[in-house]
Formats: structure tokens, C-alpha cells, sequence
């Protein structure tokens, strides 16, 4: 079996509330592909697309030299400098971000082929400009298998400075629904596929837009609260999962990564959506525990004891 992940490798620069480095070091898919390493079943080649800078070879090849699974065969190798983020956490959850030397956006011809070769994928949209956003359907749609959709730093903006700012209304994303197994948004996501950015978390916005996402051909929508656990929306209605902490927390950058991996290995060894996201779950509790990417994560059957 073969899984593809699309997104990007980040060189993270991670500042604590008190102004000072708390990390530095690999981020962006590499939280995705770690977990995807541990958890998905001993036969799986995992296989990551992304554009890779000269000044990330180095970092790609040191986190996974030992593993022979995870496939270089999907990665392009770019001149010049790799995808780059500050993250200046204000407090415990929320941060600024500042992003800089985003690569060039993957077409839906140089995609397929390798899509085509996978049986079930994971899009996670780090910098939110891997492909043109009007072919993210068409990209899900071509896969043979489960497909998590995380749509990420889709639904952000940037100044020119390069500084993150979140959008107030993202048009046209339910045409992206046909062929999505799993749609993974979080709380602030919602609003913004909502048209009101800017307004406060309710739990109608929350259903509405997942009710609209699964309408639209989503087969579930997973919506991440944080600290207040998660929500696994299907058509039997809504699923509430509580926060799943394991460690004291640490940092929470990459959680949403964990998560989606979590809940693609779920799918691809058999589970339910519900139970998937039960499983994804208890990963990203792992996560919050971790500074930078994680290394010594369980094996699937000893994440599934945690519970």
C-alpha cells in the first residue's frame, strides 16, 4: 500500500510567550510524515510531494535517512531557499506567524501521475500555495482510496511583509468537497468557510459549515477546538471528543499535523471516520507534549491504549 502526503517541509523558527526561541529546527509535513510512520500498518510506503529548497535537503534527509518507507520519489528539488516560518506564540494556543520563500504551486498534470499510484493520501496545505486552489477537488477526486483534506494556510492570507492574517471569507471551497473522505478544519477555519472571520466560535457555525461541507461531498468533517477537544461531524450527527493530553504542554505547533495523520492511518486500517478521529485524537494529545517534530511517538496499538 502507498500513501501520499502533499504539503510542505518548513524551516520553523518557534518563539515562546516570553520573546525567546524556544525551537528551531524541521516542521510543516515532517509532523504529518513522522506520525504517518508510526502509525500506519508495516506494509505502507509512504510517499510525501512537496518542493524541497536547497537549504532544506539536509534537514529532509537527516529526519528520514534511517526510514526506508518514506519514499524521496514524490519530492522536487528547487534552487534556492525552502519555505521558512516564525511563530510568535502570544500565549499557550494563539500566535502570530511570518512566512517567507514559499515555493511555486504543483498543477493538477504534474500531480496526477503520482496520485494516481497511491491508495489513500493526506493534503495537508501548509503554506496554503502547494496547488492552485481550484484544483484541490479534482486533486482529492484522483485519488483510489481515503483522502484527508486539512486545508490549513488556505484560509490564511499574507502581507507583504510576509506576516500571516487570517481571512474573513474563503468563496468557492465547497467545490473542493467531491472525493474527500475527511475534511479537518479547526474552530477559526470554520468561521472563515462560514463568511464571518472575524466573529466569535459557536457551535452553529460549526454544524452548519460541516452540514454545507458534506452536502457539497465531504463524507465527514473533524473540526479542532484546541484545549476543548474536537468534533467529528458525519451524517448521523455529531460526535464530541474531549482533549486527550498525556504530557503537560509544551507547544502546539504541529498538533493539527499529528492529527491528520492520525485520522488517515484510522481510515487506512479500516476505521470509521468516528472511531479515526477518537484515534487522531489521542495523537495530537501526544503532540502538545513535544517541542518540534515527534520522535519517539507509540506504535499504532499502543496509541489506541492511551484511550
Amino acid at each position: 500500500m502507498r500513501v501520499g502526503v502533499l504539503g510542505s517541509f518548513c524551516s520553523d523558527v518557534i518563539f515562546g510567550p516570553d520573546d525567546t526561541i524556544v525551537y528551531r529546527g524541521p516542521g510543516g509535513i515532517a509532523h504529518s510524515l513522522l506520525a504517518l510512520d508510526a502509525w500506519v500498518p508495516a506494509d505502507c510506503c509512504i510517499v510525501p510531494w512537496s518542493r524541497v529548497g536547497a537549504d532544506h535537503e539536509a534537514m529532509v534527509d537527516d529526519l528520514f535517512s534511517d526510514e526506508d518507507r518514506v519514499s524521496r520519489s514524490g519530492l522536487t528539488r528547487v534552487p534556492g531557499p525552502g519555505y521558512r516560518a516564525v511563530l510568535r506564540y502570544v500565549d499557550g494556543e494563539n500566535r502570530e506567524e511570518f512566512i517567507d520563500h514559499v515555493c511555486a504551486p504543483y498543477t493538477i498534470e504534474e500531480l496526477r501521475p503520482h496520485l494516481e499510484r497511491v491508495d489513500a493520501a493526506l493534503v495537508n496545505l501548509i503554506s496554503g500555495e502547494e496547488v492552485v486552489p481550484a484544483e484541490i477537488g479534482e486533486i482529492c477526486a484522483t485519488v483510489d482510496g481515503p483522502v484527508v483534506l486539512d486545508l490549513h494556510s488556505v484560509c490564511l492570507d499574507r502581507t507583504l511583509a510576509g506576516q500571516r492574517t487570517r481571512r474573513t471569507r474563503l468563496t468557492g471551497w465547497e467545490q473542493w468537497m467531491s472525493g474527500v473522505d475527511v475534511l479537518q478544519i479547526n474552530a477559526q477555519e470554520a468561521l472563515i468557510l462560514d463568511g464571518c472571520g472575524h466573529s466569535q466560535d459557536r457551535p452553529e457555525i460549526r454544524t452548519g459549515v460541516a452540514a454545507r461541507a458534506i452536502e457539497a461531498g465531504a463524507g465527514a468533517v473533524v473540526i479542532t477546538r484546541g484545549s476543548e477537544g474536537s468534533e467529528l461531524h458525519d451524517p448521523e450527527g455529531v460526535l464530541s471528543i474531549p482533549a486527550h493530553v498525556e504530557e503537560t504542554p509544551v507547544d502546539p505547533t504541529g498538533c493539527g499535523d499529528v492529527h491528520g495523520a492520525g485520522m488517515l492511518a484510522g481510515l487506512v486500517r479500516g476505521m470509521s471516520p468516528r472511531d479515526a478521529a477518537r484515534a487522531a485524537a489521542l495523537g495530537a494529545g501526544l503532540q502538545v507534549g513535544v517541542l518540534g517534530c515527534p520522535r519517539d511517538l507509540p506504535s499504532w496499538k499502543g496509541l489506541l491504549a492511551l484511550a
